[in-house]
Order: structure tokens, then C-alpha cells, then sequence
């Protein structure tokens, strides 16, 4: 390892402490100085609310009190009817400051007498006089802001005693009461102005001294420390007070002096380590290398065992033809010696001169008897020669030809005549003759026999009988879809999924090498074209759908590996 990697980086410039710029110091003083502003602000309105209504209060008592005043020159006046008087006496009262307006009514409230100033009538609703007793426009749109009034009964006293001659209201709004109250309330406002401005500029103070700063230094001796080997400037917990920031730089200290200690002890490892590694790295390699060898040679055996499966089907189809065509041939040998033995007879009697009609007669029944098996038995023999000839070169030649389904699938079928003629397996063909291909039928013939063979060694295992159905249909315009179906024991439902991988069989032990299905799939897929596929209950039977084009594309060849 590189001794320069341990050194400490040069010393970067100190930073400059902000003024308040620090993110926990500014959301602290947000929320305690907006809890202070709300709380504030409720204080100074609930006192503002209290000393408004207080004046309200207040006024309503010195309207009382004008009213009292006010009482024997509008008792005299009302006893003598006087209503100029009246009206004089209630547009007076409308001059005293804190009075918006006056209405006299008699005792029954049923008539007014004087009015003047704004004033509500007996529904509420806010009306203007002026000062001679008659409607008009307010002078101001604040005439009715927060209009109440005060009621006092009017007595008059005369010869005969005391009598209640009418009722005068006193009107005052916000107007007259806000002329009162604003100085207390400039006051108030004032002082929660003044004590917040203090309480910001003691938050900023305590803020900066005891947060801002400790958190700046902290942080510049975060900035320069080497994160790889903790060397730095040294960060010095402060000795003059306790609290959360002076055990936050002293547990960074404490990672300071663990991550050197930590980085001395790694260097001392790495060196060793170095060779180490690069050792384990050469025997990986080797690893590698053997690997992939062992895995080139299970390629070749695996495609070594999938030639001899595709050359197992054709020596199976060359051991059954041959058994197929010597019962023909047999026949013929044996009937061609019966015929050659009666020649030499007649040749005989012939000579001796003993040769008769009737002995002349049976000779010619016998030369055609023998001459029709010979021909029956050799048309045979023939057809299966031909059969043989058409399916094994196609399976050796893998060469591409047009040919009519039904017609090849027979041909098929009689190549595995003798394999079949051993079981009680009946095959049925169902294939319309208009289905034709342009394809390979050696691969077509391989992966039949393979499914064929596969139904006989694991379908019907213990020699039941049963039932294999071919057929086929055009899927669609250029695709065929050929099915093999048998009413066998079924495939078990864990082995579905791997019914197509290589070296899978249930019957290893009765000869199974767990390669046809292999070899089939891969003969449908990478040769013909198409995509295979199986759907099996256990105890109901098995059916392999191929679905193929009717004209072949290219074959793509399998990797050496041979598999899917």
C-alpha cells in the first residue's frame, strides 16, 4: 500500500462563522419566536377586546347619565307638547362628542316626538335624521358602524304628583368608542412590539452564542478531516459548560481518535492482505479455467449422447424393418424351393416317360399357387423395403422435400411394424389427406418415433392395452397442429415441468436413457420450426401437441451443450 495514501490532507481554509445562518438555530428560533408571536398576539387582542368593551360599558353609563340631565327639560316639553322645543333640546344633545344620535317617543312608544342623528327604528333598522327632525343621508358611510343605544324613562312632576309622559334613547357607535380607545390600545400594541423586537434579539444572541457558533467550528473540523485516515485539524470540546453540543464534539473526537487508530491498523493489514488476495485471485482463475473445461467436456458428452439417441432410432427402426421383411422373404425362399422340387418331379416322370395328364395338371396348379405367394409375399417385402429406404434416408440425410403427412406418418408406422406388432397397442391415425409440407421428414420421422417409443416404454408399462391416436389439422393457413395422444397411466405433475430437459426418465432401470424427449424437442423446435407441447393427468393419459409451419424455416443448430 502506498505510504502517501495514510498522510493528511493539507489544512483547507477556516470558514468564516455565518451570522445565523445555522438550519437547526433558525427552525428554533421560527418556533419559539412564532409560539411567542401567537401567544402575544392572543394577550394584546384579548386585552384590546377588554378594554373596548369596557368602553362600551363606560359609555352606556354616560349616556345613562345624559339621559338623567337632560330629563326635566324633556318632561316639560313633552307635558306641554312643545315639540319645537323638543326637537331643539334633542339636536343640542346630538353636539355632546360620544353622542350619535336622540329619539323621544311618548309613554306608549307609539309616536315620536324628536329625532336626530342616526337612530334605529322599532324593527332595528338604522336610519339618519338631521338636526330639524327629517330623513337624510348619513354623512358618513361609519354613522351605523356598531350602533347601540341606552333607554331612560321620562318623568314629569306637577301639581297633582309624578307622571310618565315618554321614553328618550341615546345612540352612540364604534366611532365615538374607538375616539376612546385607541390610545390604550396604541399602548398595548406598542408594548408587544417592544417585547418582541427584545425577545428576537435575545433568541438571536443566545442562538449564536450557544448554538451557531459550537456547531460552526464543529462542522469546519468536519470539513477538513480526511474521512479515509480521520487526520485534521484537533476538535476540542469546550471545558466551560455541559450540554448536548459538548457531548456531540466529544463523541466526534472519540471517532476521530477509533477511525486513526482504525486506519493505522488497516494499513498494517492491507500490506499483507495485498498477497493474499492476488493468491486466492491466481487459484480462482484456475478454478475458472477448470471449470469451464469440465463444462466444454459435458457439452461434447451430452451432444455425443444425443447423436447416439438420434443413430439408437435408426439402428431401432433397421432392426424392426429387417424383422418385418424376413417373414416375406421366408415365404418366398420356402415357396420357391416347393416350386423347384415339383419341377425336379416332373422332370423325372418326364424322363422315365411316366409323366401323365393329371400329374402335368397339379404341376400347373402348383407353378401358380407358388407363383401367386412368391408375387404377394415380394409386393411386400418391396413396399417395406421402399418405407424403409424413404424413412431412413430422410433421417440420415436430413435433406427438405415436400411430402403428404398421412402418407409419411404410415410409412412411419410400418418402419415400427415389429415394434408394435409385440404390444397390445393399437395406433389409430386420423390425418385429413390435404395436409401437406414443405419441411424435413427425417426430423419429422425422429421425433415421432421418439414419442411413439417413449408411450410404449413409460405409458402402458406393465403391457396393458391401449390406444395411441395420431392426428393432425391445419391450425391455421401455414400452421398444422399434429397431435400424439395415448390413454396410458399419465405423467405426475412435479415432473411436467422437466418432462423436456435432458437425461429425465422414471424407467432408467428398463432401458430409459431420458434423452427422446430431449432430442424430440429439440428436433421440433431448432429443425422443424415449431414449439411442442404436453398436457397429462395421472391415470388419464398423455397428449404431445406440435404446432409446425408448413414451410420449414431454416434449422438454427444447437449449441454444443445440447440443450434447450
Amino acid at each position: 500500500m502506498d505510504a502517501t495514501a495514510a498522510r493528511p490532507e493539507p489544512d483547507k481554509p477556516r470558514r468564516a462563522v455565518p451570522a445565523l445562518r445555522s438550519p437547526i438555530a433558525i427552525r428554533l428560533i421560527r418556533v419559539t419566536f412564532g409560539l411567542y408571536v401567537l401567544v402575544a398576539a392572543l394577550i394584546a387582542g384579548a386585552q384590546i377586546a377588554e378594554e373596548y368593551l369596557g368602553t362600551v360599558q363606560e359609555m352606556q353609563r354616560e349616556l345613562t347619565v345624559y339621559a338623567g340631565g337632560f330629563e326635566n327639560g324633556l318632561g316639560s316639553a313633552l307635558w306641554a307638547l312643545d315639540t319645537e322645543e323638543l326637537q331643539s333640546i334633542v339636536a343640542g344633545m346630538t353636539r355632546i362628542p360620544g353622542i350619535a344620535g336622540v329619539k323621544v317617543v311618548d309613554h306608549r312608544r307609539s309616536r315620536t316626538f324628536a329625532v336626530s342623528g342616526a337612530v334605529q327604528d322599532g324593527n332595528g333598522t338604522p336610519l339618519w335624521y338631521g338636526r330639524d327632525g327629517q330623513p337624510a343621508p348619513p354623512p358618513d358611510s361609519g354613522a351605523f358602524t356598531g350602533l347601540f343605544g341606552q333607554e331612560h324613562a321620562i318623568q314629569h312632576t306637577h301639581a297633582m304628583g309624578t307622571a310618565l309622559v315618554g321614553y328618550v334613547t341615546i345612540y352612540s357607535n364604534s366611532n365615538a368608542v374607538f375616539d376612546r380607545v385607541w390610545v390604550p390600545i396604541a399602548f398595548v400594541l406598542g408594548g408587544a412590539a417592544v417585547k418582541t423586537v427584545a425577545l428576537w434579539l435575545i433568541f438571536v444572541f443566545v442562538a449564536r452564542r450557544l448554538l451557531v457558533q459550537p456547531l460552526a467550528r464543529l462542522t469546519e473540523a468536519v470539513e477538513q478531516m480526511d474521512p479515509r485516515t480521520g487526520h485534521g485539524p484537533p476538535v476540542a470540546p469546550p471545558t466551560d459548560r455541559s450540554d448536548e453540543l459538548t457531548e456531540l464534539a466529544q463523541a466526534f473526537a472519540d471517532l476521530v481518535r477509533r477511525l486513526r487508530a482504525e486506519t493505522e491498523a488497516r494499513n498494517w493489514l492491507e500490506a499483507g492482505l495485498e498477497e493474499e488476495v492476488r493468491r486466492r485471485t491466481e487459484e480462482a482463475e484456475a478454478a475458472r479455467r477448470a471449470a469451464e473445461r469440465a463444462l466444454a467436456e459435458l457439452g461434447e458428452t451430452q451432444a455425443h449422447l444425443v447423436q447416439a439417441e438420434k443413430m439408437a432410432s435408426l439402428a431401432t427402426l433397421v432392426a424392426g424393418v429387417a424383422h418385418e421383411i424376413n417373414t416375406p422373404v421366408g415365404i418366398v425362399v420356402t415357396a420357391s424351393s416347393h416350386l423347384i422340387d415339383e419341377a425336379r418331379r416332373m422332370e423325372s416322370r418326364a424322363r422315365e416317360g411316366s409323366l401323365r395328364r393329371a400329374d402335368l395338371d397339379a404341376f400347373l396348379n402348383a407353378v401358380t399357387e407358388a407363383g401367386s405367394i412368391v408375387l404377394s409375399n415380394g409386393r411386400r417385402a418391396a413396399q417395406l423395403v421402399q418405407s424403409f429406404k424413404r424413412v431412413a434416408v430422410d433421417e440420415a440425410s436430413e435433406e427438405r422435400r415436400t411430402f403428404q403427412l398421412d402418407d409419411y406418418v404410415r410409412d412411419v408406422l410400418a418402419t415400427l411394424g415389429p415394434r408394435l406388432s409385440r404390444t397390445p397397442i393399437a395406433v389409430e391415425v386420423g390425418i385429413p389427406r390435404d395436409v401437406d409440407l414443405d419441411s424435413y421428414p427425417g426430423a419429422l420421422a425422429q421425433v415421432l418415433t421418439n414419442l411413439l417409443l417413449n408411450a410404449l416404454l413409460h405409458a402402458f408399462p406393465d403391457g396393458s392395452r391401449g390406444r395411441i391416436v395420431i392426428a393432425a389439422r391445419r391450425d391455421a393457413p401455414d400452421m398444422v397442429e399434429l397431435t400424439v395422444s395415448d390413454d396410458g397411466c399419465g405423467i405426475a405433475p412435479d415432473l411436467l415441468p422437466r418432462i423436456f430437459d435432458p437425461f429425465v426418465t422414471t424407467r432408467r432401470s428398463a432401458g430409459g436413457s431420458g434423452l427422446g424427449l430431449h432430442v424430440a424437442f429439440n428436433r421440433v423446435t431448432l429443425t422443424l420450426g415449431g414449439s411442442i407441447a404436453v398436457d397429462s393427468t395421472l391415470g388419464r393419459g398423455t397428449t404431445f401437441t406440435l404446432r409446425l409451419p408448413r414451410v420449414a424455416p431454416m434449422p438454427v443448430h444447437p449449441q454444443p451443450e445440447g440443450v434447450r
